[in-house]
């Protein structure tokens, strides 16, 4: 999801003048410029989900993204503009969409209170980088571990701004920003028993009732998407690797 996003091309294609159709075309070539940006993060993100050695230990099921998410955007100031900041706000929320579906209110407003959550967690890194309104290029790269619901996700952000200093044929337009997001299921086989209270505490608070309810039921189901994994693999032998045993379930005893 995404794309690109101008706030001057409105006026840029009512111009008749030889400024406008210079602007016009330099934002153009800007526009092509932010696309390749934004496909280098993700060429980035892929590449370092798929070894190991690159994800600091935070290793991720089948080395690979089940989501991305996308913001690019060309505006007429220095400082983010509603636009650019509502823009990047839904991007993170967009990696989650999937998490309303279950109808209720009370069930949306978890959702909600959800998201809300993941953009505070990443909203301090966007302040600064948004609100950087000297000329020249700036780059952030972030990952986060977000616990929720029975599931670990890793989101991997790559940010980009360029403000622009000269003035001229880019009078219309001062700053391009560009936010990829990545989410990815976390292979919870790798965390310690410690990370895994840890994230068990974040989605249940402290109380220590539902976070043993929480584990139980979380060992039941995972047992359980086990089985059914190892069962589909003697029925699709034309995929070798799944005939391999799986890692034991998290919390249990491998003696």
């Amino acid at each position: 999801m995404g794309g690109v996003i101008s706030s001057a091309r409105d006026s840029l294609n009512a111009g008749t003048d030889e400024a406008a159709k210079m602007a016009r075309e330099n934002l153009k070539q800007m526009e092509e410029t932010a696309k390749l940006i934004n496909h280098g993060f993700h060429l980035e993100i892929v590449d370092k989900l798929k070894n190991p050695n690159e994800t600091r230990g935070w290793q991720v099921v089948g080395g690979r993204q089940d989501r991305e998410s996308e913001f690019i955007g060309i505006a007429t100031s220095k400082t983010p503009a509603s636009d650019i900041t509502a823009g990047v706000q839904n991007l993170i929320k967009g990696l989650f969409d999937v998490n309303k579906s279950d109808g209720s209110a009370e069930g949306n407003e978890r959702a909600k209170q959800f998201q809300d959550s993941v953009i505070h967690i990443a909203q301090g890194a966007f302040n600064v980088f948004l609100g950087n309104s000297a000329a020249g290029s700036s780059t952030l790269r972030k990952f986060l571990i977000v616990p929720h619901g029975l599931a670990f996700y890793r989101v991997d952000i790559g940010m980009y701004k360029y403000t622009l200093e000269s003035t001229g044929f880019v009078t219309y337009y001062e700053s391009i920003t560009i936010v990829y997001a990545s989410r990815a299921i976390l292979d919870v086989t790798d965390l310690h028993p410690g990370e895994l209270l840890a994230y068990a505490a974040d989605i249940n608070g402290d109380d220590e009732q539902k976070i043993e309810q929480w584990v139980t039921h979380f060992k039941k189901l995972y047992r359980l998407m086990k089985e059914l994994r190892n069962e589909a693999a003697v029925d699709t032998p034309v995929f070798p690797n799944r005939g391999l045993p799986l890692p034991p379930t998290p919390f249990e005893d491998t003696e």
